[in-house]
């Protein structure tokens, strides 16, 4: 019933501001990119706001000073093979590849029943945004102004290989775009092909000149070009969420001849069944635990290129895929200019000549906080479970807001109570969150519970719910970030509970300071030692939605 707790300490780094120019003379931005925690779990992502990102299958592109995100939400209980509650295409907007924006939909739910892998081009000749998605037996086009959208559908294109399911965009240096795509359209015994089409001037049709690769059963694609060679990264075997080995063709022209196909009479089909097929050349044993997304790349300090790998890591194929994650890690040649096998790195400092430093945004009177980074996520809040967070009041006043990051996971039949409590356990006030109210992706919930509070004393945040159907999730993090209160667990229904030291819950307190007036001076309460430091700026360079961004000191983790 509960998790095993690892007490695996996390690096020590700052939670806000990872974009912070390094000292010197230095113009890169160099971000720490964490892909997973000191023990290799995987870290989730968040937003700027503290919700988890939730884009997926779809393409991360760098437009002008900014880097920008789109992929399929599931947040709204979209479930593959299910039902056909399409959740609408996230677009996400980063000055630093850390901190991202949710900038809203690019399209919006129920646009269609099935869409999946949004892949965006910018066309410098109309100064227009080009969207192309699978459709499920279709594709569809978008066009926008903006990266951001709204993104209008125009008339679908005609391939000239039909049967196409994922696909992919790649724009060469002349601004010539080319779509990547499969087709089913193979011999008897294998599953899928990967074709390359070039596309019309404006990006919206195909023009007929394609190039067929030969290859047995292949989906998810990422193309890119390094020094005149084209290189195109795909799945293998294809799969609906699946962490398949990575294949790589390279070609000194998108229209071929494409090289390092081999033969494997011991191919295996996602199914279990043999399936001998012609193969590219294996990169990756399994895409870092998805499928790829994109290769990204990104001028560094020194003016030289380097290329990140993006892959999707699918949550062990759930019809849901809220809960998945993304994987960015840079790639290796060799002096031949061959692929290295891509190595799954926990983090790497990203060196990005192009960006600016990001932040988290966070309130004005926000007394404590577990911070963002290092969490990972489970479901177990239903019945006799429950979940709580101690915390430390660092000044006298009003509890005014209550935030803890959950989500749902089935069909609760029961909603969410959120409690506050004094040490002792005594219930201080209670708050209902509805079902509808909590998405299956990993939201930052909220709630007002105005109710006073001292400064220096321990205080707890209870997670309950006697739904009988599915489970309320919660994002937990193993490094002890905060030391003012840790996690406990219940399986009687609230009766006991046991601590886990060094595990903390993902959570924010606000606490409006109390007012003194004293011969008619008015002043604050300035008691505590546990408040962030408060930096002044913004969190997004570019000015949009503006909010004060905080600067945390580094965290020691207990031996």
């Amino acid at each position: 019933m509960h998790l095993p707790n690892l007490r695996a300490p996390v690096i020590a780094r700052l939670v806000c501001l990872l974009g912070l120019l390094e000292s010197g003379t230095s113009s890169a931005v160099k971000p720490l990119i964490l892909n997973a925690d000191a023990a290799g779990n995987q870290a989730s992502r968040f937003d700027v706001d503290g919700n988890s990102l939730d884009a997926h299958d779809g393409t991360l592109a760098l437009f002008g000073s900014e880097y920008w995100l789109y992929g399929t939400s599931y947040a709204c209980g979209y479930e593959y093979q299910v039902n056909s509650k399409f959740c609408g295409f996230k677009v996400y907007s980063s000055p630093d590849l850390a901190h991202w924006t949710d900038e809203g939909f690019a399209v919006p739910p129920g646009d269609c029943a099935y869409c999946f892998r949004p892949h965006v081009l910018y066309n410098q000749a109309t100064k227009t945004y080009v969207m192309w998605t699978d459709a499920g037996g279709a594709y569809h086009v978008y066009t926008s102004a903006d990266p951001q959208g709204p993104f209008t559908q125009r008339p679908n294109p005609t391939l000239a290989v039909g049967g196409a399911v994922d696909e992919a965009l790649f724009q060469d240096e002349d601004g010539t775009g080319w779509l990547i795509h499969n087709t089913t359209q193979v011999a008897a015994g294998l599953t899928a092909d990967m074709v390359v089409e070039k596309l019309t001037p404006d990006y919206l049709n195909t023009t007929g000149a394609k190039v067929e690769l030969g290859l047995g059963d292949v989906e998810g694609f990422a193309v890119f070009k390094r020094n005149g060679v084209y290189h195109a990264l795909m799945s293998d075997p294809s799969c609906a969420y699946c962490s398949g080995g990575t294949g790589e063709m390279t070609s000194a022209a998108m229209l071929g001849p494409w090289k390092g196909a081999w033969s494997d009479p011991d191919g295996v089909h996602q199914s279990g069944r043999k399936e001998p097929r012609m193969r590219a050349r294996i990169v990756n044993k399994d895409n870092c635990g998805g499928q790829p997304l994109a290769v990204l790349p990104v001028v560094q300090e020194d003016e030289s290129t380097a290329y990140y790998f993006i892959s999707d890591r699918w949550n062990n194929r759930a019809p849901n895929e809220s809960l998945a994650n993304l994987f960015i890690g840079p790639l290796a040649f060799d002096s031949r200019g061959t692929l290295d096998s891509i190595r799954c790195v926990d983090s790497f400092t990203a060196s990005l000549k192009t960006g600016s430093p990001g932040a988290y945004k966070v309130s004005a009177d926000l007394d404590q906080t577990s911070g963002f980074e290092g969490f990972r996520h489970y479901c177990d809040i239903k019945g006799p479970v429950q979940r709580q967070q101690a915390f430390t009041a660092s000044r006298s006043g009003t509890l005014t807001s209550v935030s803890v990051t959950t989500f749902r996971s089935g069909a609760p039949d029961a909603p969410l109570f959120l409690d506050v409590l004094d040490s002792q356990g005594a219930l201080l006030r209670s708050t209902a969150i509805p079902v509808s109210s909590i998405p299956w992706a990993p939201k930052a919930v909220a709630v007002n519970p105005d109710i006073p509070v001292s400064a220096g004393r321990s205080y707890l945040l209870r997670l309950r719910s006697a739904t009988a159907a599915g489970c309320y999730g919660f994002e937990y993090n193993d490094g002890n970030p905060y030391m003012g209160g840790s996690e406990s667990y219940s399986v009687d229904g609230g009766g006991s509970f046991t601590a886990e030291p060094a595990r903390d819950v993902k959570f924010a307190v606000d606490v409006k300071a109390a007012v003194a007036v004293r011969d008619g001076i008015r002043g604050g309460n300035t008691q505590g030692t546990h408040r962030p430091r408060s930096a002044p700026g913004t969190y997004n360079a570019q000015g949009r939605k503006q909010g004060k961004a905080m600067i945390f000191a580094p965290v020691l983790t207990k031996p």
